[in-house]
């Protein structure tokens, strides 16, 4: 059986369905099985990688699944780097699967467009993690299948984002005798993705609770992770539970209906009036899916918000974001 017979089947069984791509290098091969299969997969080709990658950027915002990029590696790590970069700057889910176009193991010599990192050659591995949640190599048929696994792990998992995987040239053109006698055993895709998120402690839930109720001029302030973690719901009904304004970030925008009552706009030097003075006004701030980034927050302007005179609650999916730049 085929590599890229058992990465479309596994695919297939686990609901990944759009692939975008501009076929290169080794990968026309792989994108051919999509192709192939028009009942299972909808396979886009562009005429450029950065436009590949964008579109997959943004089926992964509308719809909140990962979408599959195809292409060269050196073409899909620098023309497609714009749109890998955006989802991992947004926390977009995105598989992305690439080669190093090596020719068959002769990367020491040089080849034409190979991106492996030896004398004479890019290294696109370095790219590709530095605007990625997660990147990796296969140098073997195994080691493909599993990387893959692990990517769609790591996309969806915590807070999305870009995973890469990267085959050595001759890997993606191998085939399984069997794969049950692949070593290590290869397992089923559902078995990894078996992870709850993390939930708030009840004691937590109940501090949080007494200080939103005891506050005197509380204000949400709300950003893509409501998009991400499908909150749009309970941000507006604790909202309309304790009437209490919300705010957003610029990828935040619209979590609530912009002509709500208690919806105050965008925050920041290009938002609401309104909204930044409702923030700096506010003796509490819960803050939900934002990392308060420096485009939001005048650049951490104290006139917007100031820790020293206002409680900050700060719920996130990442625990690194929470309390990062307050």
């Amino acid at each position: 059986m085929k590599v890229t017979e058992v990465i479309a089947d596994m695919f297939k069984q686990n609901g990944i369905d759009h692939i975008f791509a501009l076929p290169g290098g080794v990968t026309p091969f792989l994108f051919e099985e999509f192709y192939k299969r028009p009942n299972d997969f909808t396979s886009i080709i562009t005429r450029h990688e950065g436009t590949a990658a964008v579109m997959c950027d943004m089926y992964g915002r509308m719809t909140g699944k990962q979408g599959v990029l195809i292409g060269q590696g050196l073409w899909i790590a620098t023309n497609g780097g714009y749109g890998i970069a955006e989802s991992y700057f947004a926390g977009i889910p995105m598989i992305v699967l690439t080669e190093y176009s090596d020719w068959n193991g002769v990367n020491h010599h040089a080849p034409y467009q190979s991106g492996t990192g030896e004398y004479g050659t890019a290294d696109i591995r370095n790219i590709f993690k530095s605007y990625s949640k997660y990147t990796a190599e296969a140098n073997s048929p195994e080691e493909l299948i599993y990387a893959i696994q692990l990517a769609i792990k790591h996309a969806t998992t915590g807070r999305p984002g870009p995973a890469v995987v990267i085959a050595k040239w001759n890997v993606m053109l191998a085939s399984f005798n069997s794969l049950a006698e692949a070593t290590p055993p290869l397992y089923p895709l559902q078995g990894y993705l078996k992870v709850k998120p993390p939930c708030i402690a009840k004691s937590d839930a109940d501090y949080i609770g007494k200080m939103l109720v005891e506050a005197e001029d509380p204000v949400m302030i709300c950003g893509r992770g409501v998009f991400a973690s499908k909150a749009i719901d309970e941000v507006l009904e604790i909202a309309e539970l304790l009437g209490m304004p919300v705010a957003t970030s610029y990828m935040g925008k619209s979590c609530i209906p912009e002509v709500h009552d208690l919806a105050l706009g965008v925050m920041g030097p290009l938002g609401q009036e309104l909204a930044n003075m409702r923030i700096h006004d506010a003796d509490v701030l819960f803050v939900v899916g934002s990392a308060l980034a420096p485009e939001n927050t005048m650049d951490g302007n104290p006139k917007l918000i100031d820790p020293l005179r206002q409680e900050i609650i700060h719920i996130d999916i990442e625990s690194r974001n929470a309390g990062w730049t307050f």
